[in-house]
């Protein structure tokens, strides 16, 4: 009589004076070596406190004045060779070269009465080795403005875009939404 090692099979063996079935062969397999990297640190649920993650706030009267960091994308534009963030003293003088430039245009000349109401995004960038200045305006605050950059099509006068040339001191290019 033969006994294993479990004590109902052993009973059931002894019992009917069979032999205990034989083992089954065993097949041993080498997994691959797996290599198990660290864990990624877990991602901020919502953004930090302090500025936001797009855009920087800075003071401004009567509107809401937004520059953005670097990674920032800049709208309607092409690549640019190299970016950096304007700081105040260059986005007062891009502001004194606005409603100049925004008078001169024909559908630009009805917004600057209004130009302190309007907000806006502003983008440092160099091309062509020339620093310029991006800015985005827009008449209607957008729950997006602090993490995205605004781009609307059609929108009329309530929004239009700038480019500030830093060495001129003048707005080089202007343009004034279309009415959809």
């Amino acid at each position: 009589m033969r006994s294993t090692s479990s004590g109902l099979f052993s009973i059931i063996v002894s019992a009917c004076g069979c032999a205990a079935p034989a083992e089954p062969p065993v097949t041993v397999i080498r997994a691959p070596e797996v290599i198990v990297s660290p864990p990624a640190p877990p991602r901020p649920k919502s953004p930090p406190p302090g500025p936001t993650r797009g855009f920087e706030e800075r003071p401004a009267e009567g509107h809401v004045a937004l520059v953005a960091r670097l990674e920032q994308p800049i709208p309607y534009s092409e690549k640019s060779d190299a970016r950096f963030v304007p700081d105040d003293a260059l986005l007062a003088e891009a502001e004194a070269a606005l409603p100049v430039a925004l008078a001169k245009d024909r559908r630009g000349s009805s917004i600057v009465p209004k130009l302190p109401a309007y907000h806006r995004q502003y983008f440092g960038y160099e091309q062509s080795n020339k620093r310029l200045v991006f800015i985005n305006a827009f008449c209607e605050k957008d729950a997006r403005m602090r993490t995205h950059s605004v781009m609307v099509h059609d929108g009329g006068r309530c929004f239009f875009q700038a480019v500030y040339d830093v060495e001129s001191k003048t707005v080089s290019w202007l343009r004034v939404n279309g009415e959809g």
